[in-house]
């Protein structure tokens, strides 16, 4: 049955008067209990109750309407009554967590920071690291968060199992960092962020990219492979020069064949790594890049580029793979005049390893096409054989003799200008192997 409210009101102000607090903090519950969302007769009963030092009761009466007016989207008036009923119990956290919204969704941060601070001090006081961390990621993920609350959150965020909210928090630090000009503590968050997320191929490539970019190729290695580089020139390269570090020819040689077919243009780049690697007396490296070279040149059909590229580096070094693939190269092409020198420098190269058998092999079939006895050629191959106990022959050779066998086992394939006499750099060639057939 309903109430005279305007009869139980009169009752209530004349108790108040009387100085009956309680009677009338009574009549005042008979009107919330008549309807329970009259929020102003609440609100007025917290005052009371206030008065009346329960405030225990003032402080639910004050959450209550402050709940609805926060509900309602009315936040400076919930504010104010939260704020009302904290000065009463400063710690507690619905309130609190309460007012750390407001703050959020009106925009102040500080304000939302300051609250939610204390109720992560206070949980970790009690033993609750779970429901601190909460907190803690909850301060980290606010839009205006600096790099030290963000930091925290990562840590927050991996106590409560989120490993992709810990990347995405690492990152979000980062791109704060690179703002503020510190590049190298931003890569340290990112190295941080690809170590609990290893799949996150973007991240990886990013990693390479600037640890290349700030000259730390040794760091970029973690993050640089052929997956991670796919089909990058730029990141292909570097892998080459990574790998070439770490002695990995093959490997780099793999990423520079890569480079060449996806860049044909990046060749110079290529040459001018296999001049630094000659200057580093790294011969066999700076040998896989212009093996590289020549390889594509050939794929293109072009023998006589493939060749120039070859007598360009053996020009600086007699390197016995790369005069073996040049004169391979030049007996497929009919570069007949270049496959003269080059069989004479390379019976000069394997003399002064003390190959004797495989110089005269090279030097019979060069004395094969040499027939004429007053050419210089094969008199001076004899004098340089004699001087380290090698018998050089001057006869004519049989076709296909020894000498092309020997190039095609240097070679480690059929001499062929479309698959590539390779030689295989510091390979050892204890025995010898039977050459190939023809196909």
């Amino acid at each position: 049955m309903a109430i005279d409210r305007e009869a139980t009101l009169k009752q209530a102000n004349k108790l108040l008067k009387q100085g009956k607090l309680d009677a009338a903090i009574a009549e005042y519950v008979r009107l919330i209990d008549d309807q329970p969302q009259d929020w102003t007769t609440i609100n007025a009963l917290g005052d009371l109750y206030l008065r009346a030092r329960n405030n225990e009761k003032a402080i639910e009466q004050y959450i209550r309407v402050a709940d609805h007016q926060f509900a309602e989207g009315f936040f400076p008036k919930s504010a104010a009554l939260y704020k009302k009923a904290l000065k009463l119990e400063p710690e507690n956290e619905h309130i609190l967590l309460q007012l750390a919204e407001i703050g959020e969704r009106q925009g102040k941060f500080v304000d939302a920071k300051q609250f939610l601070k204390q109720v992560a001090r206070q949980r970790q006081g009690r033993g609750e690291d779970r429901a601190a961390a909460e907190c803690i990621l909850r301060l980290g993920s606010m839009p205006e968060a600096d790099v030290e609350s963000k930091v925290a959150a990562v840590q927050a965020a991996q106590q409560l199992g989120d490993g992709f909210r810990a990347v995405e928090l690492l990152k979000e630090a980062a791109k704060l960092l690179e703002k503020q000009k510190k590049r190298n503590e931003a890569l340290q968050l990112l190295a941080d962020a690809a170590e609990i997320d290893p799949f996150d191929s973007e991240l990886r490539v990013r990693l390479a990219r600037e640890f290349l970019a700030v000259g730390q190729p040794k760091r970029a290695r973690a993050y640089l492979s052929f997956e991670t580089a796919g089909d990058d020139p730029e990141l292909l390269l570097a892998l080459a020069t990574v790998e070439f570090a770490e002695g990995q020819e093959e490997d780099a040689r793999n990423a520079m064949a890569r480079v060449l077919a996806l860049a044909p243009d990046r060749e110079p780049e290529i040459a001018g790594l296999a001049e630094s690697l000659m200057e580093q007396s790294r011969v066999e490296s700076a040998f896989a890049c212009t093996d590289a070279i020549t390889d594509a040149a050939l794929l293109q059909g072009d023998a006589a580029r493939a060749a120039g590229a070859l007598q360009a580096f053996v020009a600086r070094t007699p390197y016995i793979p790369a005069l073996a693939k040049l004169a391979g190269i030049s007996v497929e092409a009919g570069l007949g005049d270049r496959l003269h020198e080059t069989q004479a420098q390379l019976v000069d190269a394997y003399l002064d390893v003390s190959r004797g058998e495989d110089a005269r092999a090279i030097a019979e079939d060069l004395v094969r096409v040499r027939v004429d006895r007053d050419h210089p050629e094969p008199a001076r191959l004899q004098q340089r054989g004699d001087a380290v106990g090698v018998a050089i022959g001057v006869g004519r050779a049989a076709d296909h003799g020894p000498g092309l066998r020997l190039l095609e086992r240097e070679a480690d394939v059929l001499v062929h200008p479309l698959t590539l006499p390779r030689a295989r750099a510091g390979e050892a060639r204890s025995a010898p192997r039977s050459p190939p057939s023809r196909c």
